[in-house]
């Protein structure tokens, strides 16, 4: 039987200025795509690589605009998922220390800093810092830092 779940968040990149992007990235298609008399057209014999051009494009818009940051907390476990294929569960047998930290800006999505190890995150300034046994650091984005810190002050009293 599953555990029960103590807390549960789902985090997206809401920023304005990646939507920005994402709206500017095919301003270059769309030079490719007008025709010799500079009329703007989409045609079934275009060629190929304005296809491939315009199907990488849609991919990358949904790959960004679906990615998110899943974190579930139970009584034995944190579960990350981050953008399509990042997956991690690490148990609290496995973990040293956690806290929430308020950090400086260390990057969005998932990246590697030496500071805090392997970093989480889709915005915001504060996250768990999670220290494992091994030496292994995690930090996770958070937007509910006061909710998560009772959470675990309920999961260590009971550990």
């Amino acid at each position: 039987m599953a555990e029960k779940i103590l807390f549960k968040e789902t985090q997206r990149f809401s920023f304005w200025w990646i939507w920005l992007i994402l709206i500017a990235i095919p301003l270059p298609l769309f030079y490719i795509l007008r025709s010799n008399s500079g009329d703007f057209s989409i045609s079934i014999i275009m060629p190929m690589e304005n296809w491939i051009g315009i199907l990488f494009l849609l991919i990358f818009i949904i790959f960004i605009g679906k990615a998110k940051l899943k974190t579930t907390f139970t009584k034995g476990e944190i579960k990350i998922q981050h953008l399509h294929f990042y997956r991690k569960t690490i148990t609290f047998k496995e973990v040293k220390n956690c806290k929430i930290v308020t950090h400086n800006f260390v990057g969005y999505g998932l990246r590697k800093s030496s500071k805090y190890g392997t970093v989480l995150k889709t915005k915001g300034n504060k996250g768990l810092l999670v220290t494992q046994i091994n030496g292994k650091k995690f930090l996770i984005g958070t937007q509910k830092p006061k909710t998560l810190e009772d959470v675990l002050k309920i999961i260590f009293d009971n550990v």
